[in-house]
């Protein structure tokens, strides 16, 4: 069985390195990598040396495909959710980065983390295109999205939840505020999709290593039977449509009422927090 893992291992490292197409750019090295945007533009980044000190920078490529979608990163709500994916790389960025780039710096035994860091947080801030202005259609998720940033509140689209057996699994997106609220959108167009969704949504939280109080379901439409809202508030807090808005505007007042340098505790005390929106089933 040993012999048969070390085969595939090679495999797996062999053919991913093959992807690879590695290019000298000046002093430094442009690495391309089989990963692509969702127009199919492929990810590349920019890897520079210094002694021991390594940095690797996407260029802007990504704010780049942000702007072409009408998404300007630099202004309100959507300037605060670009700031946040670019922390949730959580490693030091490239001395004297753009606040356009995506950067990662560290020791050089640490590139290959610093890559799939920069690689990663790319990946994860395409998501932020759902926030362009104007749009029109989308998935209900897509919407939901949208109605977070509305109330000024910075997301992570697509945002990595942490598993209880170290699995990370995304979820629609990480509103920002204290230690982060994990948002799944639930569509509900008919009991098909009502169904998928809960399935995924019940898997999805069920295995999450966060509180109850950080998850949060939305759900699209009253349409939904009574045992599947019951099994979602096992794992997870509740809303619906026409709820959200103000569970939002109390998010909203909350993080307002924080100072801006906030030292508290790890859990979360503040008792909206903790409400599970009554839901009456269709």
């Amino acid at each position: 069985m040993t012999r048969n893992l070390d085969v595939i291992s090679s495999n797996l490292v062999d053919g991913y390195r093959q992807s690879l197409t590695l290019v000298e750019h000046g002093q430094d090295a442009l690495l391309v990598m089989p990963q692509t945007f969702s127009d199919g533009t492929l990810l590349s980044v920019l890897i520079s040396t210094d002694g021991t000190v390594v940095s690797v920078t996407d260029r802007g490529i990504t704010s780049d495909l942000l702007g072409i979608a009408g998404v300007d990163i630099s202004r309100g709500a959507v300037a605060r959710s670009w700031e946040v994916v670019l922390k949730s790389g959580r490693t030091l960025p490239a001395f004297g980065a753009e606040p356009w780039e995506i950067t990662a710096s560290g020791d050089a035994e640490d590139l290959s983390t610093l890559v799939q860091v920069v690689a990663d947080t790319a990946l994860r801030a395409e998501g932020l295109k759902v926030l362009a202005v104007p749009r029109r259609g989308g998935s209900y998720a897509d919407s939901v999205v949208r109605r977070v940033l509305q109330h000024n509140l910075p997301v992570v689209p697509h945002a990595p939840m942490a598993g209880l057996h170290g699995s990370r699994r995304k979820v629609t997106c990480k509103i920002e505020i204290r230690n982060g609220v994990y948002l799944q959108a639930l569509a509900g167009k008919d009991g098909d999709t009502r169904a998928l969704a809960y399935d995924h949504a019940a898997a999805l939280f069920g295995s999450s290593a966060a509180p109850v109080s950080y998850r949060l379901c939305v759900l699209q439409g009253k349409s939904w039977a009574k045992w599947q809202i019951d099994g979602l508030r096992d794992v997870a807090r509740v809303s619906v449509d026409d709820e959200l808005a103000g569970l939002l505007d109390e998010y909203r007042a909350f993080t307002s009422a924080l100072p801006t340098k906030y030292a508290g505790g790890n859990q979360m005390r503040e008792p909206y927090l903790y409400k599970t929106p009554r839901i009456t089933p269709g």
